[in-house]
């Protein structure tokens, strides 16, 4: 393993220094100012064990905007409330994507999220049907009833082990969770004696730490194939693991709907 570590550190060296002069000048033209990088790594040895302070010392010495090279990936960093305006309000069309963390292609169809799609016309439609056709306020209005049984359905569910201690971080997690189900396939995800909740939350917990775990494969993509740190293999079992509960949930709902069909012929 050591070996083939060295090769690919070899690779990336050669990589490096026979790019053309040209592009290594084209990639730093008109880019704000910012820390000095090593080769390679970039900014990454600086970072140290909380990233937002140090980049947060950085902006005070660079400025509101700056640059800083995390790996072979050139950022930028905003730190002030007028930059972020400009980007996230101003020029919002032209910042509307976003990078991709390695984990994330593991899930089955990313192509098919409303997260990590690029901000084009298939993203607005679907952002549409979300606002239009599910979070309505007159949809919401109508769930109300519901949401008033599913919050007496948490407190029934605490009264029954009164002396007891109670995981209620998990119990609101079912709930709200039940909430957004019902919100858009009209089914819990969750059963009422909250006996799968546990798992769900486990899952959505795997798959958001590894999203946000440091990933060598984000900062150099031309070593993604390898997955040196076994990130999407650790991850790929909790996708897999969702989209087969949600395949459930979807027949059931299928099917329910066909049950209403006949049963009003």
């Amino acid at each position: 393993m050591e070996a083939i570590h060295v090769f690919l550190l070899c690779i990336t060296l050669i990589l490096f220094f026979i790019r053309p002069k040209f592009l290594r000048k084209s990639q730093t033209k008109n880019l704000p100012p910012g820390p000095n990088g090593l080769p390679i790594i970039g900014n990454l040895h600086q970072l140290g064990p909380t990233p937002h302070e140090t980049l947060s010392t950085m902006a005070k010495e660079f400025g509101p905007l700056m640059t800083v090279k995390f790996g072979s990936i050139t950022t930028i960093v905003a730190s002030s409330a007028e930059t972020a305006k400009e980007i996230l309000h101003t020029h919002d069309q032209s910042f509307a994507n976003r990078p991709i963390p390695d984990s994330v292609t593991t899930q089955p169809h990313p192509e098919g999220t409303l997260a990590w799609i690029p901000g084009d016309q298939i993203w607005r439609n679907r952002r549409r049907i979300c606002s239009t056709q599910m979070f309505t306020s007159q949809r919401l209005d109508f769930l109300q009833h519901f949401r008033h049984k599913k919050v007496h359905q948490l407190v029934s569910h605490i009264n029954k082990y009164k002396g007891t201690p109670v995981d209620i971080g998990s119990l609101a997690f079912a709930t709200t969770l039940n909430l957004i189900s019902n919100t858009i396939f009209s089914l819990d995800t969750v059963d009422p004696d909250f006996e799968t909740a546990p798992e769900f939350k486990e899952l959505v917990w795997k798959i958001m730490m590894d999203a946000g775990k440091p990933n060598i494969s984000d900062n150099f993509p031309i070593l993604r194939w390898f997955d040196l740190q076994g990130v999407r293999r650790h991850v790929k079992g909790s996708y897999t693991r969702m989209h087969e509960i949600f395949d459930d949930i979807i027949s059931k709902r299928l099917k329910h709907r066909e049950t209403d069909k006949t049963t009003r012929h």
